[in-house]
């Protein structure tokens, strides 16, 4: 899809010479009229992006694309990005975009942000018809838009999308009695929609409402597109050790643990069933380590962990295991832009937590869980978002 001129005018008028990358926001060159005029302009997931194709139009030269991994030459340096990751290299330093490159169209397509500004203090843009995938993202709660959040002036809705883990041909993990993880956080994913339609000040998103399979880059897009403030994706755990019970909740990092890093491995293997997409390269795992020291809301995703924690010990009988850090493709694409975490919310392998996920009860406890954390995390998130005039 093409935008209008006025899109054109605009990275016009914001870009300005090359500079030296520094906080604050520095152009990454300067856009001819000519140049602007030749882009092509793609806004399927609500921000500007260009082809690569155009980029060695407009001054970069030796661009490379393959294999979800970006890159060209400027200036004597190459710029390095990965598809469905809001960081990028430079010469030798990490940056970070506000929103992330991806795949579309049998090509790859590069945030407008890039050629304008290059620190994560870049304004997210906005979009008032940002596409909605049928059947596959449902919104409820209050109606989108609203005043920004500024000093003074009252907060939009807080924009939740919920992620029910795996669907379609991908079960997940299965329970001793066949109980299927993709069932179970799907129906507790819809709980937790139910319940916060009803909640003033909140507006829930699903990644999906029916049994399909999304790739795992293409969910944290969704929540980007949404133009979300937080994401909460919902998995059940499983262990060879029939006695591992406990729920436990995990924000994007280096694995501490072998066990964390057994469960990183079984939610990635998800990319097995992908069509399109698959898995980052170890290089590309190390690119993205790299960068979370630039990740702003890194922070808020450990803090928004504890909320969940706290409030699922406070309605689960059983272990709190922690709140943890990981490496899960499902939240790449999305902690450079929003808080966000996964919840694994008991063991099937464990007969007892099985029995319980299975019932609607045990079910709805989650549920409950869940939502009180996401309103108690707004209550101290939301004040310290508005006073900054972040959004």
């Amino acid at each position: 899809m093409k935008a209008a001129s006025l899109i054109a005018a605009t990275l016009l008028v914001c870009a300005a010479a090359m500079a030296p990358a520094q906080e604050g926001g520095q152009s990454l060159m300067a856009l001819t009229s000519a140049s602007v005029a030749d882009m092509a302009i793609d806004s399927r997931f609500g921000y500007p992006a260009v082809s690569t194709e155009d980029l060695a139009r407009i001054g970069f030269t030796d661009v490379q694309a393959r294999a979800g991994v970006l890159s060209a030459m400027l200036n004597g340096a190459r710029i390095q990005l990965y598809v469905g990751s809001p960081f990028f290299r430079y010469g030798k330093a990490v940056y970070q975009l506000p929103n992330a490159p991806y795949d579309a169209d049998g090509g790859y397509w590069v945030p407008v942000s890039l050629l304008t500004r290059w620190t994560d203090r870049s304004p997210r843009p906005r979009s008032a018809d940002v596409p909605r995938p049928a059947g596959d993202i449902a919104v409820g709660g209050a109606e989108s838009g609203g005043p920004e959040a500024v000093p003074g002036r009252p907060m939009r809705p807080l924009r939740v999308v919920i992620d029910p883990g795996h669907g379609g041909r991908d079960p997940g993990t299965t329970g001793r009695r066949g109980t299927r993880e993709k069932d179970i956080v799907l129906a507790i994913a819809r709980r937790v929609h139910a319940k916060l339609s009803n909640t003033p000040g909140v507006q829930p998103i699903l990644t999906r409402d029916r049994d399909v399979l999304i790739p795992l880059r293409k969910r944290s897009q969704l929540a980007v597109a949404q133009e979300a403030d937080l994401f909460v994706s919902i998995h059940a755990n499983a262990s060879k050790d029939r006695g591992a019970q406990g729920f436990e909740t995990y924000f994007l990092g280096e694995a501490r643990t072998e066990l964390s890093r057994e469960v990183a491995m079984r939610e990635n293997s998800a990319v097995q069933y992908e069509e399109e997409g698959g898995a980052p390269r170890p290089d590309e795992i190390q690119f993205i380590l790299s960068g979370l020291s630039l990740a702003s809301y890194q922070r808020e995703s450990g803090r928004l962990g504890g909320y969940v924690q706290n409030s699922l010990r406070g309605s689960m009988r059983t272990p709190d295991r922690g709140v943890k850090q990981n490496v899960f493709w499902v939240l790449v694409g999305a902690t450079g832009s929003m808080p966000s975490i996964l919840v694994e919310i008991g063991f099937l392998s464990n007969a007892e937590e099985e029995k319980l996920l299975r019932s609607a009860a045990g079910q709805q406890r989650v549920a409950d869980a869940i939502v009180s954390a996401i309103v108690a995390y707004r209550e101290d998130y939301a004040p310290r978002l508005q006073a900054a005039g972040a959004r």
